[in-house]
């Protein structure tokens, strides 16, 4: 009998702890559910803010796949702006060939397209970047350059026949 209701005692507080936390775990799940609304109500406005941009805009991901486009990046560069996951294996080099990323620049803030010579320049910083666009849905860096003459690489210009670019230092 004495082992018997020590027995229940421990299986009542069990219980009761058991309860407890249950409630605990429904409490923080609401609030992960919460905060899931309110980053889908954000996600859902910063869309309707990107999609009126009439900045050209394309965004990257640590794989250098595309993951947003916006149309006017689409009507700047004559590219198709529809977001794609596909980029570069191994970043520039061929599957498996573990290549090694690139240094320099990873963000620009302002993107020049010359869509008759399949050319993209960025304007990264403190670089300047060269991209080739033949096959948009896997671009390839050509070349970054950056001089210590220049405090923060800007708006690019092409040469009508795409040999030469030349960035301006806002």
């Amino acid at each position: 009998p004495r082992e018997t209701r020590e027995l229940v005692g421990s299986l009542n507080q069990a219980s009761s702890t058991l309860a407890t936390q249950a409630r605990a775990i429904e409490q923080a799940l609401a609030e992960v559910r919460r905060h899931g609304d309110e980053l889908d109500q954000r996600n859902h406005e910063l869309d309707a803010i990107l999609a009126i941009n009439p900045n050209g805009l394309l965004a990257l991901d640590a794989q250098d796949r595309v993951r947003f486009a916006s149309a006017a990046f689409g009507r700047f560069t004559g590219l198709d702006p529809a977001p794609r996951a596909t980029g570069r294996p191994g970043r520039g080099g061929p599957p498996g060939a573990g290549a090694q990323m690139p240094t320099g620049p990873r963000n620009c803030h302002d993107v020049t397209a010359y869509p008759a010579a399949k050319l993209l320049a960025g304007a990264c910083g403190s670089y300047g970047l060269l991209v080739d666009v033949s096959n948009p849905e896997k671009p390839v860096r050509v070349d970054a350059k950056a001089d210590t003459n220049f405090s923060l690489w800007h708006t690019a210009v092409f040469s009508n026949d795409g040999k030469k670019v030349v960035f301006t230092d806002e």
